[in-house]
C-alpha cells in the first residue's frame, strides 16, 4: 500500500508539473515575440521617418541651390552690375535713400526690366551698409532687413547666399501673414561689385509661404507626422501642422495673419498643451526639446523613445543639421501612433498570457 500510495502521488504532480512548465514556456514566449515586435516597429518607424527626412532634405537642398542658381544668372549680368554699381555710388551722395530720386534715374529702369520676374516676390538694392536704396516696392526704400551675420559675411567673400525666412519690415499684400509689418519673407542675395570690391548688393524677395514651407509638408507620416525647419534659435521657419491647437493653447493669437512661422520656438512646455493644459513659465524659462537642443548643436540624429515635442506632447523623430544654410530639419510623428499597432498586440499577448494562466491555475487546482 505504501509503495502504491507513493506512486499515486507522483502521478498526481504530473499535472502540476505539466502546468507549470506550459505557463513558464508560454511567459517566456510572449516575452521573447512581444520584445522582437517592439523592435521590429521600432526599426519600421526609424525607417520610414528617415525616409521622409532624407527625402525633404534632398528636396530643400535642390531647391535652395536652383535659387541661388538664377539668382547668380541674373545678377551677374553686366547691365545690372552697372547700373546697381551707379545707384549705390549715387546715393552716397544725394539720395539719401529718398525713393522719388532713384526712381528718376536711368540706372533704375534698367534694374526694373532686369530684375521684375514672376519667379520672384520682388527685389531689394542695398548699400554696404545693408540700407535698401531701391526697390520696385518703394516702401522698402530707406528700411533694412534682419540679415544674419553667416550671410553677410557670404556676401563679403563675393557668393551668393540665401537669407532664410525674416520678419519683413514692410507690409505688402492686402490679406494673409504678409499683409502685416513683421510677416516672414525670404530672399536670395548676391552682391554687387565695383573693381573687385564689394559694395552692395541685390536680394531677390520669396514668399516662404508659397515656395519654401509647403516642401516640407508634401510627404507626412500618418495623421501626426510632421516635418518642419528651424534656425540656430530653434524658431520655426516654416509652418506647423498644428496651428489650431498652438492657438488654443495660447501659444499663437487668434489673428490668422499670426503664423508659427518665426512666432513658434521648439521648447519643450513639459506639459501636454493638446489636454488643455495651461502654460505656468514664460518661453524664455522653457528649454529646448532634446531634438532641438541637439540639432541645433549641429547633430543629427533620432529618438525611437520618445520626447516631448513643442506642442508637450510625446512623439519619436529624427532630425539633421543643413550647416551650409544654418538650418535644422525634422521629421516627428505622435508616439501614440507610431507605435499604436505594437500595443494592440501587446495586450493582446497579455490577455493571452492571462488566459494560460488561470488555465495553468485550473489543471494545478484539479491535480
Amino acid at each position: 500500500l505504501s509503495i502504491e500510495s507513493t506512486q499515486t502521488r507522483k502521478l498526481r504532480r504530473w499535472p502540476l508539473f505539466v502546468a507549470i512548465a506550459i505557463s513558464l514556456v508560454s511567459f517566456i514566449a510572449s516575452v521573447a515575440i512581444c520584445w522582437a515586435a517592439q523592435q521590429q516597429t521600432r526599426d519600421v518607424t526609424r525607417n520610414t521617418l528617415q525616409s521622409i527626412l532624407t527625402s525633404n532634405v534632398t528636396a530643400l537642398d535642390l531647391w535652395l541651390r536652383e535659387k541661388q542658381n538664377v539668382t547668380s544668372q541674373i545678377i551677374e549680368q553686366k547691365s545690372v552690375q552697372n547700373a546697381a554699381a551707379s545707384l549705390i555710388t549715387k546715393s552716397e551722395d544725394s539720395f539719401k535713400w529718398v525713393a522719388s530720386q532713384t526712381k528718376e534715374d536711368p540706372a533704375f529702369a534698367t534694374l526694373k526690366q532686369e530684375l521684375d520676374t514672376k519667379l520672384f516676390l520682388g527685389w531689394c538694392l542695398m548699400g554696404s551698409n545693408q540700407v535698401i536704396i531701391a526697390s520696385n516696392t518703394e516702401g522698402y526704400v530707406g528700411k533694412t532687413f534682419p540679415i544674419a551675420e553667416s550671410v553677410n559675411a557670404k556676401i563679403a567673400q563675393i557668393q551668393t547666399a540665401i537669407c532664410l525666412p525674416m520678419q519683413n519690415p514692410l507690409a505688402i499684400g492686402t490679406d494673409g501673414p504678409l499683409s502685416i509689418p513683421g510677416g516672414p519673407i525670404m530672399g536670395a542675395l548676391a552682391p554687387i561689385t565695383s573693381k573687385n570690391r564689394v559694395i552692395g548688393s541685390v536680394m531677390l524677395l520669396i514668399n516662404p509661404l508659397s515656395q519654401f514651407s509647403p516642401m516640407l509638408s508634401i510627404t507626412r507620416a500618418g495623421d501626426s507626422g510632421e516635418t518642419y525647419a528651424f534656425d540656430r534659435r530653434a524658431t520655426m521657419i516654416t509652418q506647423s501642422r498644428f496651428e489650431a491647437q498652438l492657438r488654443d493653447a495660447g501659444l499663437l493669437p487668434s489673428d490668422p495673419r499670426v503664423i508659427s512661422l518665426l512666432n513658434v520656438v521648439v521648447h519643450d512646455p513639459a506639459l501636454n498643451l493638446t489636454t488643455g493644459q495651461k502654460l505656468t513659465v514664460s518661453s524664455d524659462e522653457q528649454p529646448l526639446t532634446l531634438m532641438a537642443d541637439e540639432a541645433t548643436r549641429g547633430g543629427s540624429g533620432d529618438n525611437m523613445n520618445g520626447y516631448n515635442d513643442y506642442r508637450g506632447v510625446p512623439v519619436v523623430g529624427a532630425w539633421t543639421w543643413m550647416d551650409e544654410y544654418e538650418i535644422g530639419i525634422a521629421t516627428e510623428m505622435d508616439v501614440a501612433e507610431a507605435y499604436g499597432s505594437f500595443q494592440l498586440l501587446r495586450r493582446s499577448f497579455i490577455s493571452m498570457v492571462a488566459v494560460l494562466g488561470l488555465s495553468s491555475i485550473g489543471l494545478v487546482s484539479l491535480a
